[in-house]
């Protein structure tokens, strides 16, 4: 099969530079005595012609889905814009924007939190902001877990004087903790954005009030 007779060939430069930092790379791992750390974090150097050909296929359907999650997005935007008081996350470029999620915000987390527990009840799953992880409030992060006790990054007097946790990011958290809404997919219909824009609508002033 010509994809396995392509795999014999020598590796490019690229591959190879990759494979070349690994190794460094696992061998100060492997000094530091954490081998099982080492095979972890380069277990993710290697693409094979499979795997490139599956990326390929994916990147061609880019353009529609980004087109067509824009129009779910779109429709359920212009189907809660004239709701009294309605605060929408801020959105710096709404032309631009991807459309995954359109998310209200609310005057505390309970009124959030009552906005998710009726909108289930409505059959219309929702959730707060997700996708990326907040950081500081990690456990690794907040207690500066790093491979080995002498690795030198919070070994210095700035790296001491660093501190992590719920304190140091306070307004990001508070955000994150008032805005909930729903997720959308690009293969959503139009009966499916109205069902979502129904229960917006009726849910969103009973809480928010």
């Amino acid at each position: 099969m010509r994809p396995l007779q392509a795999a014999q060939r020598p590796p490019s430069r690229s591959v190879a530079s990759l494979r070349q930092r690994a190794v460094s790379r696992r061998k100060v791992l492997q000094r530091a005595d954490h081998q099982a750390q080492a095979r972890a974090l380069l277990s993710n150097f290697r693409m094979n012609e499979f795997t490139g050909a599956v990326l390929v296929a994916q990147v061609r359907k880019l353009d529609r889905v980004a087109s067509d999650i824009r129009a779910v997005a779109r429709r359920v935007y212009e189907g809660i814009a004239d709701l009294p008081g309605l605060k929408l996350r801020h959105r710096p470029d709404p032309a631009g924007e991807l459309g995954v999620g359109v998310y209200l915000g609310f005057a505390s987390k309970e009124k959030r939190d009552g906005f998710l527990a009726a909108m289930k009840s409505e059959n219309v799953p929702c959730s707060p902001p997700s996708g990326s992880a907040v950081l500081p409030v990690q456990k690794y992060a907040e207690e500066k877990l790093t491979v080995h006790p002498a690795w030198p990054t919070f070994n210095s007097p700035r790296g001491k004087a660093i501190q992590y946790g719920a304190k140091s990011c306070p307004r990001t958290l508070d955000v994150l903790n008032r805005f909930g809404g729903v997720a959308l997919d690009p293969k959503y219909t139009v009966s499916d954005t109205r069902d979502i824009v129904a229960a917006i609508r009726k849910v969103y002033p009973k809480v928010a009030g």
